[in-house]
């Protein structure tokens, strides 16, 4: 599972490509290959969705906020003369080895435009048509008016030839702003180049104390010819009530590896996993769907095997990171990976503060992994003293129970928890279960049937939803029962309570698989920025009541006239 960090690595490193690279261009316009587009949204619309934000976060004057900033820059003359209504953006074609960058801006008036920002860009000289401005500091730009739009380069650049319409509109229909990378039309000079920044960053980095894996970097170099678009976007959509950012990444028809992204667009859905107690959304609820091709299977049990705990001074976490191990063993015998997991925070009491947790598996063969957990448990010093295992401890329909005691006695937390913490496994024959706290036979129940029906949510290739309801429901629980006389715990209360009427608090991650590559969406409801907005008020204000976050006063005079018609 590499490969979400490798389109992290490359969106930093293109990124800084197509912001920091501006030369003068080599090639005939009409020849320059498109390589980066950066678009956003027309300004009214941003100024309506930095409101909708606003009105989440308890802060009704951010977007006042934000523009009284122009309007202070500006002298109070706004944007005159820009088009509100359309989409500005940023293109940057490869011209020889080198990147020319070139700017869309809207316009309806570009003079009017260039007069109102004049003391920020200083003044323009007109020559031939061409405007130029000498940019305090920076290098001299040049201004062509065409079709409606303001195109701002480098001076001494060629024009382009680029339609911008054809690349910035179909970003802004899916996203407030985005780039979009093409690292397969790099010329090989530009791809040295980029290496040679990358070098230097690695060294910096660790010259900072944060090294950079060098075998990623190096993998996702090797890529970056494979790669045919990478989109990372952000999104604002007050009508669904919804914000969320997106990275898409698509390979060329003939990059390596392309039948595994293929038979991922064809896995079925994972299966089901039981409703919580009190019927509302789990405070944690995910899945994992992927196959395992042969050829796959020693990286993934790499990756399964390093992300588990390798402490070897605690032999609890040892004993523990073995069963997990033979779980993970037994579920990549099956073909692949169909995993979920549950966490419902509604089970617990202020007495009894454990959640539920309940966790599932696909498996091969279920007796198989008996006999392996038996020989692995069973041996007399397999175990430290304060671990027990108690085999065949009962039955639920097909599933046999076997139950691993952890003792805390002595501990804090054994005053609330008791001498003991029960870790069940359930095992089927295609069939493996975790559960932790609550009613356990009876959720095994739920958790069978579920299992035994796919889910649609649980497409491939993995979903995480978080409920901040449930989870900030827990915190004050918890809070309550391990530390009763922390003075903010009455607010964090208030501030669980207030979630808990809120039709919906989803924070989620989505990665699914797209013709020839993959996304993955992180994105928050309306209901999560506003419980995230009154934890943050509550953290800021030191346990005296807010009202969400501090609300921003305008400078006097400012944010009543508008910026631009």
């Amino acid at each position: 599972m590499r490969y979400i960090p490798l389109c992290v690595v490359r969106i930093l490193v293109l990124a800084a490509v197509a912001a920091g690279w501006c030369g003068p261009a080599l090639l005939a316009a009409d020849e320059a290959p498109v390589v980066a587009v950066i678009a956003c949204d027309g300004y009214a619309d941003i100024k309506k969705q930095i409101g909708w934000v606003g009105q989440q976060v308890g802060n009704p004057t951010l977007a006042g906020f934000a523009e009284s900033f122009l309007l202070l820059a500006t002298q109070g003359k706004g944007l005159a003369g820009l088009d509100t209504g359309r989409p500005l953006g940023i293109v940057v074609t490869a011209q020889g080895e080198m990147p020319a960058v070139h700017g869309f801006v809207p316009i309806k008036d570009l003079d009017k435009l260039l007069t109102s920002l004049q003391g920020v860009i200083g003044p323009t000289a007109t020559q031939d048509g061409v405007r130029r401005i000498a940019m305090p500091g920076g290098a001299a730009l040049e201004i062509v008016e065409q079709d409606g739009w303001a195109v701002v380069s480098q001076e001494g650049a060629e024009s382009t030839a680029a339609d911008p319409a054809t690349l910035i509109d179909p970003l802004v229909k899916s996203y407030s702003m985005a780039v979009q990378l093409f690292p397969s039309r790099m010329p090989d000079g530009m791809r040295a180049q980029l290496e040679a920044l990358l070098d230097q960053a690695q060294q910096a980095a660790a010259a900072q104390g944060q090294p950079v894996d060098g075998d990623t970097v190096e993998a996702a170099l090797a890529a970056l010819g494979e790669t045919e678009s990478i989109v990372f976007g952000l999104s604002v959509d007050a009508g669904k009530e919804q914000l969320f950012v997106e990275l898409r990444n698509v390979m060329t028809p003939d990059a390596e590896g392309m039948a595994a992204w293929a038979a991922l667009g064809k896995a079925p859905p994972g299966a089901g996993l039981p409703a919580t107690a009190d019927g509302k959304p789990a405070a944690i609820r995910a899945h994992h769907v992927q196959p395992v091709p042969a050829s796959a299977r020693v990286g993934i049990e790499a990756a399964l095997a390093s992300a588990l705990p390798d402490d070897e001074g605690d032999p609890t976490m040892q004993a523990l990171a073995g069963v997990f191990r033979d779980l993970a063993s037994a579920t990549i015998d099956a073909g692949g990976i169909s995993a979920g997991l549950t966490l419902d925070t509604s089970v617990a009491t202020a007495k009894q503060p454990l959640p539920a947790l309940t966790a599932f598996l696909r498996i091969k063969n279920g007796a198989a992994l008996e006999k392996k957990l038996k020989e692995r448990l069973g041996q007399d010093d397999a175990l430290p003293p304060n671990v027990t295992a108690k085999f065949d401890a009962g039955k639920v329909g097909q599933a046999n129970l076997h139950e691993i005691a952890i003792g805390i006695k002595g501990l804090p937390a054994a005053e609330t928890l008791g001498d003991a913490v029960t870790v069940t496994l359930a095992v089927t024959p295609d069939r493996a279960f975790v559960l932790l706290g609550g009613d356990v036979p009876k959720r095994l129940a739920a958790a069978l049937d579920a299992a035994a029906k796919p889910d649609p949510a649980a497409q491939p290739i993995t979903g995480v939803n978080l409920s901040l309801a449930g989870l900030l429901r827990y915190a004050a629980l918890t809070a309550d029962a391990f530390d009763p006389d922390n003075p903010q715990n009455e607010q964090m209360a208030q501030v669980a309570a207030e979630a808990a009427e809120k039709p919906s608090t989803l924070v989620q991650l989505l990665v699914r698989p797209i013709e020839r590559g993959v996304s993955m969406r992180l994105s928050a409801d309306a209901g999560a920025l506003q419980a995230a907005a009154a934890v943050v008020a509550a953290g800021q204000n030191g346990g005296a009541r807010a009202k969400s976050v501090r609300e921003f006063e305008l400078p006097p005079g400012a944010g009543a006239p508008a910026l631009a018609p």
